[in-house]
């Protein structure tokens, strides 16, 4: 058995520095590629702590911007009476300025009916007609038998 095993035993170890050369040489390409991925692992580790520094500042900038929310809630609750306040007085302003003029735009009117054009409307969508035309120019209702 021994002399049948022999053969075999032989072109092992015949075989055995070329699969040596073979590891050897991808631990060797297997080393480089990490050695080379070394100083970017280092860069991310070294920058670990100012991302937990900014992470930690979150609460804080958080609590800043509520605070500075709340102020300013606070500011428009008490402006917003005065402003309302103006606001009013303003809009009964114009209207007692379009009450005042209301007498003389109606006799404007008044005067100036006779001169303008007689309108009618269309009875379907109330579109102004100038013209003697059978039909409506905008919904197309036909207006005369």
């Amino acid at each position: 058995e021994v002399k049948e095993a022999a053969p075999q035993a032989l072109e092992a170890v015949e075989a055995a520095p070329q699969a040596f050369e073979e590891v050897k040489e991808e631990a060797v390409e297997t080393f480089e590629e990490v050695k080379e991925k070394v100083p970017q692992a280092v860069e991310a580790v070294e920058e670990i702590p100012q991302a937990v520094e900014a992470v930690e500042e979150i609460p804080q900038a958080f609590e800043e911007v509520q605070e500075k929310a709340a102020e300013t809630f606070e500011e428009v609750k008490e402006e917003a009476p005065a402003a309302f306040e103006t606001v009013q007085e303003e809009a009964t302003q114009a209207l007692e300025a379009a009450e005042d003029a209301a007498p003389a735009f109606a006799a404007a009117v008044e005067e100036a009916a006779p001169e303008a054009p007689a309108f009618k409307f269309c009875p379907n969508c109330g579109t102004p007609l100038t013209g003697a035309g059978r039909f409506c120019p905008a919904c197309g209702y036909k207006l005369h038998d």
